[in-house]
């Protein structure tokens, strides 16, 4: 075979994904399935079609425009500039506080009862003392398992709630990102935080049952996701009209507009970009979810700095699966789709044929299997033969040729894994040096769980209101740890990291042990990224005097300054609170007895060390 040729005629595929059906008039022309969140997850900061000139038609990879986007309903262009320039300011709401309730025992059958004497004591009572201090004793012992078992599954995934209602209540529209056939992408900033997020507006009168339903699954997928390189959602709301899902903004665009822009990378830089994406897939199919959809499109960066991190979106065509089953239905986007997924039998190794092709495609800028037509496209996937004979690989490694090979091998049985992938001499040799920050180390240390209401606030802090630059530095440590680059820590890797840091003590082991049982909230036996956000930034980031005050003013839901039940079950998702259950949530910190968390007790419930 040749050196691969691109045609003028064929641009790569944009904002949908494909699923190509049985074919018609014995021409294999494939039936688009548009999914409103396949269109809109993907038309975020997308540039208009771009399309090759002749001389050019050899080289350059390129989009090629989907039925929908051929239609009047396809996306235009918005202008550019600054979220901050589209979003208007929000003035400080002021204060308003209601007049102290008087404040109530935590219960009203005891009245006023002593302090009961140490347990020690209990012999030398009388017998009326003896049976009230016990009554003392066990009802603070119960009041305390009442406040673990309210909190005792605060997770991140539980503060991404559907809230019925429309989102201007806590959001401002910005900017138009992008417009669909099933609805738009928005820049939105939070009124109270002024946090920018990236919103989609789903049409709900666009969607048929089949769509109403992949969209949950998506949505159900993302919720249970916790990987740095993994687009975040954060919240969604429901109207009679919309669906809208809020996700993190990620401002520095598409890979493949990157790809547009350099044509092709350095083996270092695809080395860590490839590292990335598979860290994301070695992390999904660990949890038993395979992609499907894998594209340089469906690669977002965070930011526009050098060294932005890779985020994967667009999971409207996943599914879970069950390990060794197999999956039928023909999902994916014709340069990038595996040939057994072609054949309609296939695992999660199709995501490894789907990373081997961008791969490809980041070293020289064009894609192994190519042709003028999706047909001819599929026919050479279908056929699985590439070759590396073009000039553009001449100065490419051999170990990089090899790993690609192992990506792209025709038997899904034979492929590498994720994990191999990872473990390959190539991307370990260009891997760029992480820097380890100490003082994130030394606040897992320090961190302490005991106090279960102020680690489901930090949880909630560290999931919906840490801004990129307060990530920066963690998620570098984060990484720098993580060794099998599976997005989980375990106890040997933190093991490691304390060592590098500190040096070889005799009770590194336990120190570590010790950290696992404050950090790790869900006992996995590994540490989440989320985890290990709330962990390490307690005293770092997420307890500054700004970030108080925001989360304050999100709890605070009806700005009278004060949290109430009601108030805190809502943000918390504990809608059916009972009375005796908040009041013993809130007894270490309600120091007035009123029942109701003040700004200063708040400020004191974070910043106070347990």
């Amino acid at each position: 075979m040749g050196g691969i040729c691109y045609s003028k005629e064929k641009t790569l595929s944009a904002q949908t994904s494909r699923k190509i059906d049985e074919l018609k008039d014995n021409q294999e022309r494939p039936v688009d399935k548009v999914k409103p969140s396949d269109q809109l997850e993907t038309i975020v900061l997308k540039p208009e079609n771009i399309h090759i000139s002749e001389k050019d038609t050899n080289k350059k990879v390129a989009r090629q425009p989907s039925e929908v986007e051929k239609s009047s309903t396809s996306i235009e262009k918005q202008p550019k500039g600054p979220p901050h320039q589209q979003v208007e300011e929000h003035p400080q709401q002021p204060i308003v506080k209601k007049p102290t309730s008087p404040p109530k025992p935590v219960n009203e059958s005891l009245g006023k009862v002593k302090a009961p004497l140490l347990p020690m004591d209990l012999d030398n009572m009388s017998p009326t003392e003896k049976s009230r201090s016990e009554t003392v004793l066990s009802l603070a012992k119960e009041t305390q398992q009442k406040k673990i078992e309210v909190l005792e599954q605060i997770s991140a995934e539980q503060f991404i709630k559907t809230k019925q209602g429309s989102f201007a209540t806590d959001y401002k529209m910005g900017k138009v990102l992008g417009e669909g056939a099933y609805g738009k992408v928005c820049l939105i900033s939070h009124k109270k935080t002024e946090i920018i997020r990236a919103m989609k507006m789903i049409k709900k009168s666009s969607m048929k049952k089949e769509a109403k339903k992949e969209l949950l699954t998506e949505v159900s997928i993302l919720k249970m996701l916790d990987h740095p390189n993994i687009v975040k959602l954060t919240e969604i709301y429901e109207d009679e009209r919309y669906y809208y899902l809020i996700q993190e903004y990620c401002s520095g665009g598409e890979l493949f507009d990157k790809i547009q822009e350099f044509h092709s990378f350095s083996e270092r830089q695809a080395a860590e970009y490839i590292r990335q994406v598979l860290s994301a897939i070695y992390y999904c199919h660990e949890k038993g979810i395979v992609h499907r959809d894998l594209k340089p499109e469906n690669l977002l960066l965070e930011s526009k700095k050098p060294n932005a991190q890779l985020k994967v979106i667009d999971f409207g065509v996943s599914m879970k699966y069950k390990k060794g089953e197999r999956m039928h239905e023909k999902y994916g986007t014709p340069y990038y789709i595996a040939p057994e997924v072609l054949s309609r039998n296939y695992d999660e190794k199709c995501d490894i044929w789907s990373c081997g092709v961008i791969l490809y495609i980041l070293l020289c800028g064009y894609p192994p299997f190519n042709g003028p037509t999706d047909v001819e496209i599929m026919k050479s996937v279908k056929c699985g033969k590439f070759t590396f004979d073009d000039p553009d690989w001449k100065n490419i490694s051999k170990e990089a040729k090899s790993l690609i090979s192992k990506m792209l091998t025709y038997t899904p049985s034979k492929r590498v894994s994720a994990k191999e992938a990872l473990e390959d001499p190539w991307i370990k040799s260009n891997s760029y040096t992480t820097p380890f920050h100490s003082n994130i180390f030394k606040n897992m240390a320090q961190f302490n769980n005991q106090n279960k209401l102020r680690q489901a606030v930090l949880t909630f802090i560290s999931s919906q209101l840490a801004a990129e630059k307060d990530r920066e530095e963690l998620m570098q440590t984060f990484k720098a740890i993580d060794k099998d680059n599976n997005g989980r820590l375990t106890k040997e890797e933190m093991i490691q990291g304390y060592t590098k840091i500190f040096g070889a003590t005799a009770d590194v082991e336990a120190e570590v042990e010790r950290i696992f049982e404050q950090v790790d909230s869900n006992k996995s036996g590994e540490i989440d990224f989320s985890e290990f956000l709330v962990a390490a930034a307690t005293e770092y980031k997420n307890v500054s005097k700004k970030k108080v005050e925001q989360t304050f003013k999100i709890f605070d839901q009806d700005g009278d300054g004060y949290i109430d039940r009601k108030e805190l079950g809502n943000v918390l998702g504990m809608l059916e609170m009972k009375d005796d259950e908040w009041r013993a949530m809130i007894a270490d910190i309600d120091k007035d007895g009123d029942g109701r968390i003040s700004i200063q007790e708040f400020t004191e419930l974070l910043t106070t060390k347990v």
